[in-house]
């Protein structure tokens, strides 16, 4: 039977996490990593659990792949960094240790970045913007090479060859066939950067430097035109001819004003001022042809600064993808918070190291002596629940129309139209189960210590015995203060005894450890039933995360509690029985095995 369980956000983002060796916090609105944990808002909507998912596995990346020791001088080299690390870290996960998360993050690219947005783009204001939108579609792109991404990248590339010098993007394919592939580092997701950067300040030097070729080029053509004009006038008055002083005097003249006109005309270039045609040709050819001129920097130019400059200086950065999925699942996680007052749950899916023996300082002969109490009332509970099932699957003989054994003591009843004279036996057999005991060593447990761990050993010895059940033990807090194994599934009981011998400290994460027992929970398919005991005094840290998961798991897994000397267990859990001494063991824990233990 397919677990319902592990298709629950929380759940299933948890067990990711543990996958990926990340600590996953679960609580409140936001969503974002701190380079160590990654910090998910409560959502439940299962609409979003590819978003989510994938937001976890490219944060997962990030603490995994990326050097944060690694800075950058301004935002657009922050901005064009992050774009080739996210390409780099996720096709870490994917490629290397992973493949199955390629789907989930293509998936996620296609549908933030995939928007078809029409024949129109609404290109940013600011030139660092423009850049770095040109970057992100023409990295994800080529990434994924997804047919979704290639209208937007077109519209967004035709704005920037708009705005940007036409030999820029010669040099950007050189350095993306050279660097996209060939990324292994934060440090060449850096370099990679700063050579974009690199590449568009010599690409604007460059044209620069054309323009002003082109505007020395009609100056040097009046040049030779005035020097042929004075050759042609000297010959002619050397020719003897009787007009030779008009025509010379009319070229003279329009030397001179030619003379005057490229001298204007050259002023007007070097100002900058001036409505001649004759002295702007060169400059509105080359602006033509890059949709600029030295007057009109790209968009948001004012003339003083280069290109480079203002997108160096700019601060104002467009989101980047992980920016705009933080966003979303924020606002998702504010509606669902509201909807179901889960304002103050908070659970942290950290897991402590296993618990062996003599992990708290016991020995066999010293603190454990306590246990032999729990052992005893174990094999007397075995013995109880054994015949409780026995009675329960008791075959019952029953007569069917048809079958394979002929009762012949019915046979007289044949003539007279009975058919129903065969035997049946029905045989009930035990369903199968697996249990998850919790058991709280809280400081608040201090003098009820030893009740509660015979009362785990006791269950736990006793259901590890029966067919067709199995049996796992956690306390909280264990190791670290986070809940930790004791006794593992299929594990055997007995050479862990000395185990159970736990002193009380700490807080009372009741939350996180149902947490952790409902996601090791979910994760054995092949059991008919799922049962979650909690051993406690009933006073968990935060009480709103154990309503929280008895929500959650509530259709899946039947909740116990066994309250240890107090009522406090009835506040949080329908099933449960309350004990204030060892010899009240061995009746309440029969009780309670007899609801869960059925045959069916």
């Amino acid at each position: 039977m397919k677990s319902l369980l592990k298709g629950t956000l929380p759940i299933l983002a948890a067990a990711f996490g543990r996958q990926f060796g990340v600590n996953v916090r679960i609580g409140g609105s936001r969503a974002y990593t701190d380079g160590q944990s990654i910090q998910l808002p409560l959502i439940e909507d299962p609409k979003l659990r590819d978003v989510v998912l994938a937001y976890l596995v490219h944060e997962s990346a990030h603490i995994r792949f990326t050097d944060f020791s690694i800075k950058q001088e301004s935002a657009i080299q922050h901005s064009l960094r992050n774009t080739f690390e996210d390409v780099r870290i996720e096709k870490g996960m994917y490629e290397e240790e992973y493949p199955g998360t390629f789907g989930i993050l293509k998936s996620l690219s296609d549908s933030v970045l995939g928007k078809d947005i029409g024949e129109e783009y609404s290109a940013p204001e600011n030139p660092a913007g423009l850049l770095h939108d040109l970057i992100l579609y023409k990295s994800r792109r080529a990434q994924y090479g997804t047919e979704n991404l290639n209208n937007t990248f077109d519209l967004v590339q035709k704005a920037a060859e708009e705005s940007f010098p036409a030999g820029f993007f010669i040099k950007l394919d050189v350095l993306f066939d050279r660097h996209f592939e060939s990324m292994a580092s934060t440090l060449d997701a850096h370099n990679f950067a700063n050579a974009v950067l690199a590449a568009f300040k010599e690409a604007e030097e460059e044209e620069k430097q054309n323009q002003e070729a082109n505007q020395e080029q009609p100056e040097d053509q009046n040049q030779q035109n005035q020097d042929s004009s004075s050759d042609s006038n000297s010959d002619s008055g050397s020719s003897g001819q009787g007009d030779d002083d008009s025509n010379g005097s009319e070229g003279a003249g329009q030397s001179s004003q030619n003379d005057q006109g490229s001298s204007d005309a050259n002023d007007q270039n070097n100002t900058g001022e001036g409505n001649s045609s004759s002295g702007s040709n060169a400059q509105s050819d080359s602006s033509d042809k890059t949709g600029k001129s030295d007057t009109d920097s790209g968009p948001g130019g004012n003339g003083k600064k280069s290109l480079t400059e203002q997108i160096m200086s700019d601060k104002d950065m467009p989101e980047d993808v992980m920016d705009t999925v933080s966003k979303m699942l924020s606002e998702a996680a504010a509606e669902d918070i509201q909807a179901n007052d889960n304002q103050n749950v908070r659970l942290d899916s950290s897991v402590g190291a296993e618990v062996g023996n003599n992990t708290f300082g016991q020995k066999s002969d010293g603190n454990s002596d306590h246990l032999k109490d729990g052992l005893l009332i174990s094999s007397r509970l075995r013995q109880q629940v054994v015949g409780l099932l026995q009675s329960q699957s008791r075959a019952r003989n029953s007569h069917r129309e048809y079958g394979n054994r002929l009762d012949s003591k019915r046979m007289a009843r044949a003539v007279s139209g009975e058919r129903r004279i065969w035997k049946h036996k029905d045989q009930k057999k035990m369903v199968d189960t697996s249990v998850h005991i919790l058991l709280d060593c809280s400081g608040s447990m201090n003098s009820r210590q030893q009740v509660a761990n015979n009362a785990t050993l006791s269950l736990a010895m006793a259901i590890s015995q029966i067919p067709k059940a199995d049996v796992a033990v956690s306390i909280f807090p264990g190791i670290d203060n986070a809940v930790s194994p004791l006794i593992k599934r299929k594990v055997p009981v007995r050479p862990k005894i000395d185990s159970f011998a736990v002193t009380s400290h700490g807080g009372t994460p009741m939350g996180e450890a149902m947490f952790y027992a409902a996601q090791e929970l979910s994760g054995v398919s092949n059991k008919h039933r799922k049962v979650m005991i909690v051993i406690t005094d009933g006073g968990p840290n935060n009480g709103d995360n154990v309503r929280y998961i008895n929500r959650l798991i509530e259709k899946e897994i039947d909740v116990y509690a066994i309250g240890i000397g107090t009522e406090a267990v009835k506040q949080y859990f329908a099933n449960s029985q309350v004990i204030s001494k060892v010899e009240d063991l061995q009746t309440a824990l029969f009780d309670l095995a007899g609801q869960f233990l059925k045959v069916a």
